[in-house]
């Protein structure tokens, strides 16, 4: 079977001040320009009305998809930095 190829996507979402933009690795059958989408956050709660404004690239297989929480905590014990309590 093959792996679903994940695509970074620029999405935007209205705010009261104006918009809020994110870009996220998405699976490819959410990956069309115009889609509204609800993400799960790390809090594990979906927040709704995300629009998919652009799609970059070939794509990739979910195995190549960089692990940003591993970078994070390299960092921060490379450094010594840690979140706010």
């Amino acid at each position: 079977m093959t792996e679903a190829r994940y695509f970074q996507c620029r999405l935007r979402q209205a705010i009261p001040d104006g918009y809020a933009e994110q870009t996220s690795w998405l699976p490819e059958r959410f990956t069309k320009v115009g889609s509204i989408l609800s993400l799960r956050g790390d809090d594990r709660v979906w927040d709704g009305g995300w629009e998919v404004v652009s799609v970059g690239g070939d794509g990739r297989e979910e195995s190549l998809l960089p692990d940003y929480r591993k970078a994070v905590r390299r960092h921060r014990a490379a450094t010594g930095d840690a979140l706010a309590s």
